[in-house]
Order: structure tokens, then C-alpha cells, then sequence
């Protein structure tokens, strides 16, 4: 994997899979997050629970429940984590250790938080962090993302994002890649095959993401940016679970449809 390419000193705008999934789902939302910088104050206890699995998960290296019990005293008191979620951290906890005894411990490679980001033109990148990115068995680049869903969901955007940002740093473009969900807290058994769900892209998938490149590019390019009154919003059931339509924001409220 060569190295990354250094990103202009001009920077205006940063497209992630989560920004370029908001534009897609709502443009006011996306302007009021990544052009007014305006964040509400919410207390939200899953991504609390998200990000306290994520850092444990970045900094665990095969001690066992000793070492995973350490770490959650250490950062928990960063977090709000709700009786709802401080049940599910044991479950959570052992298939870290279960997958980095499976998976990490005899890797030739591992990088933890990766983070790519490469220049689109001399205001926008493109960026994204990997969870973990390490060389399996036969010596393939295999890309990790934990998970603290419930259930097993189609995330083949996120990892064709992946995909598409690791193609633009490769010596030469990999014909395919693996990519594995880590479900920390998706059903009861115990084995690795349980949790974890893998998936093979091919070099096809790459046109996923230059599209959404190519939809979010056009919007910026057609709207005059720092006019408010341009960015539509989009009034669906997803307003219920929006933080500024539930801190009152967004001046139309939560939506009844």
C-alpha cells in the first residue's frame, strides 16, 4: 500500500459515507452540520454505547477480560452509558476478544482507526476512518468495522466507500477486497461465525461511490453555499429521530407524515 497523498492546504469541504449520506437524506441537515458547524447538545445513549466499544476495541491487544475490564474503567467515565446498554457491554466485551483471538492475534499487519483521505480538488476531500485494517491468512488486506447494532444490516455503501478511498492510495488497484461486520451485540451464540459477517466486493462496487462523489460535487456546485435559504429540507419519517428537528433547529419540527 503506498502512501497517502498530502491534501491541499485549501480545504473547504471534507466528504465522508456520513456526510454524503446525510446530503443524501436531507441537504438542510447536511448544511447546518457541515457549513454552519452548528451541533446540538443531545444525550444519546447509543452512540455513547458505539463509541465506548469502538475505543476499547481500538486499544484491546489479547489481554483477555483482565485487560477488556481495564479498559472499560478507563474510558466508561467519558460516556454516558445507560443501564439498557451497561448489560449488553459484556457480551460486547468478549466478542472483541473473541475476534482479535481469531482474527488480529496472528496477523502479519494491523493497523487500528485508519485513517485515508485523499484530494478531490483543491477544496474538497474525501475521508474515512476504518475500524481496523489488517492482513488475513493469505496475506489479502481485510477491513473491519465494528458494529453495536442488534441485528445484521447492508452496509455495502460504507464498505464500497472503503473500497473506493483504499483503490486511490494501492500500488495497483485490488481486484477484490474483504470487508467483515463485527455485530458486538447480535444474537446469543458464542462462535465467531455468529457475529461476524463477511463480504467480497469487486472492483464493480467502485462505481457506487464515485456516484455519490459525483451527486454530492453537483449539489455544492448548483447551490450557492452559504445561502441558508437553498437548502431544501427533506420532510420524511426519519425527522422523528433527527437531533435538530428534536432540539427545535430545524423550524419545521418533527415530522407527522
Amino acid at each position: 500500500m503506498s502512501k497517502l497523498k498530502k491534501t491541499h492546504d485549501t480545504t473547504t469541504f471534507t466528504f465522508s459515507h456520513s456526510s454524503l449520506d446525510t446530503l443524501s437524506k436531507c441537504a438542510f441537515e447536511w448544511y447546518l452540520k457541515y457549513i454552519e458547524l452548528n451541533y446540538p447538545e443531545k444525550n444519546n445513549p447509543v452512540t455513547d454505547f458505539g463509541n465506548l466499544c469502538h475505543e476499547i476495541g481500538e486499544n484491546y491487544f489479547g489481554g483477555g477480560r483482565d485487560e477488556t475490564k481495564r479498559l472499560c474503567k478507563e474510558f466508561a467515565p467519558k460516556y454516558i452509558i445507560t443501564d439498557e446498554y451497561r448489560v449488553k457491554m459484556p457480551l460486547a466485551m468478549s466478542r472483541i476478544e473473541k475476534f482479535f483471538e481469531a482474527k488480529l492475534a496472528n496477523s502479519s499487519k494491523v493497523f487500528r482507526e485508519k485513517e485515508l483521505r485523499m484530494a478531490l480538488n483543491p477544496y474538497v476531500d474525501i475521508t474515512g476512518k476504518i475500524d481496523v485494517l489488517y492482513k488475513d491468512e493469505d496475506e489479502s488486506w481485510t477491513v473491519v468495522d465494528y458494529k453495536t447494532s442488534k441485528r445484521f444490516g447492508d452496509y455495502e455503501k460504507q464498505f464500497a466507500f472503503y473500497y473506493y478511498l483504499l483503490s486511490k492510495h494501492a500500488n495497483k488497484v485490488p481486484e477484490k477486497m474483504k470487508f467483515q461486520g463485527v455485530y458486538l451485540c447480535a444474537g446469543r451464540g458464542s462462535e465467531i461465525c455468529d457475529f461476524v459477517k463477511e463480504t467480497i466486493l469487486d472492483k464493480s462496487c467502485l462505481e457506487i461511490t464515485e456516484n455519490r462523489i459525483d451527486f454530492g460535487m453537483d449539489t455544492l456546485l448548483t447551490k450557492d453555499i452559504f445561502d441558508k435559504s437553498k437548502w431544501q429540507k427533506n420532510l420524511t419519517p426519519l425527522c422523528n429521530w433527527c437531533d435538530y428537528a428534536k432540539a427545535g433547529i430545524c423550524d419545521k419540527g418533527i415530522c407527522e407524515r
